[in-house]
């Protein structure tokens, strides 16, 4: 498969270094940097330097803005103050998720960080309920996010070690202006989310690095994130899922928040049923095929949708993530997949009934 075309100047930089390049979410991050196994044990341990590249913002303002904002997502925004954060979904009237996102609170507006390539809908899904409200929205171009993820990223990275979770500051990352964010569920531990211009963001990859952060790829993130059970857009949910199928992004949810779009049907499946279809984890063989949407079969049946797929193989199996029907998401049940492989449920987390 061909190395994809640098999107941004850190990714050119890496190309330049013959660093092996994948695509994600429209933009070009490194596959690996050492070795994908060494780089997770980082993650799981210590502190781990990953780009980000993929992610993009928008930003949103009025005197309406977070009123609007807060009436459109799953979380709190109407009583963020400036230098707060959350993390939250935006999801369409039937309750089925369009994007993850993290909002914070400027003094004068509200910055939106998304997938880059889920902006566009997630503008279009706001702007579609806005009427009378006096907010605005644009796309925030040229900046870059690195994350310092692993039980040690806040000694690599002290200036948010007082910072509540989402919770930001702009500071000073040794000669590089930055924002730094508490995010305690990139991977499902903790993290530091660190903003830049595009123009610095290989100087302030550099700058993490010396403080001991240890460069990480993709494959890496992926073998972490798929053990942790961490969605991503596009990839493992999307407008065919509720946030109530993960239970990672059903944490996510502010209960006692009030209305939003989308709102009576989660809170209708939470109170008085349960989702139809769960996220799990499965394990498949080290060669299998893997790609994203591959259909899980139970027969002749469709029970499934493959997502994420580690790279990072264990004894000849790797872990991958996949939504199935609630019926065959029991762990130890064989499911099929195209070409004649298997996929053998692993179980996972299962998000509390009312």
């Amino acid at each position: 498969m061909p190395s994809p075309t640098p999107t941004s100047p850190l990714a050119r930089a890496f190309a330049e270094s013959a660093m092996p390049l994948t695509e994600r979410g429209g933009a070009a991050v490194p596959e690996a940097i050492i070795d994908p196994r060494l780089e997770r044990a980082a993650l799981e341990t210590a502190a781990g330097l990953v780009d980000l590249g993929f992610l993009g913002h928008f930003t949103a303002v009025g005197r309406h803005r977070q009123r609007f904002v807060h009436n459109m997502t799953t979380c709190q925004v109407k009583a963020l103050t400036p230098g707060q954060g959350r993390f939250g979904l935006l999801v369409e009237q039937k309750g089925h998720v369009v994007a993850q996102l993290v909002v914070e609170a400027e003094a004068d507006a509200l910055r939106v960080e998304v997938m880059r390539e889920k902006a566009e809908a997630a503008m279009a899904q706001l702007v579609k309920y806005r009427v009378a409200d006096d907010v605005r929205f644009a796309e925030l171009p040229g900046l870059h996010v690195l994350a310092v993820l692993g039980p040690t990223a806040l000694d690599v990275v002290p200036e948010a070690e007082d910072l509540d979770d989402y919770a930001f500051r702009d500071v000073d990352l040794d000669g590089v202006p930055a924002r730094v964010r508490r995010n305690p569920a990139r991977l499902g531990i903790a993290g530091v989310d660190v903003t830049v211009a595009e123009d610095d963001a290989q100087r302030a990859y550099g700058a993490l690095a010396t403080r001991g952060a240890l460069p990480c790829g993709q494959a890496a993130l992926d073998a972490v994130r798929v053990a942790s059970e961490w969605p991503w857009d596009g990839v493992d949910i999307g407008l065919d899922n509720l946030p109530l199928e993960s239970a990672r992004l059903y944490a996510t949810v502010d209960w006692d928040k009030g209305c939003y779009i989308g709102q009576e049907v989660i809170a209708m499946t939470h109170y008085r049923g349960r989702p139809n279809k769960l996220l799990r984890r499965v394990t498949i063989a080290a060669d299998a095929p893997d790609a994203a949407g591959a259909t899980l079969t139970a027969g002749d049946k469709a029970v499934g949708v493959l997502g994420t797929a580690s790279p990072v193989a264990e004894g000849g199996e790797r872990e991958a993530l996949a939504v199935i029907k609630r019926k065959h998401a029991e762990a130890g049940t064989i499911l099929g997949l195209p070409g004649g492989g298997t996929a053998r449920v692993e179980g996972g987390l299962d998000a509390p009934s009312a």
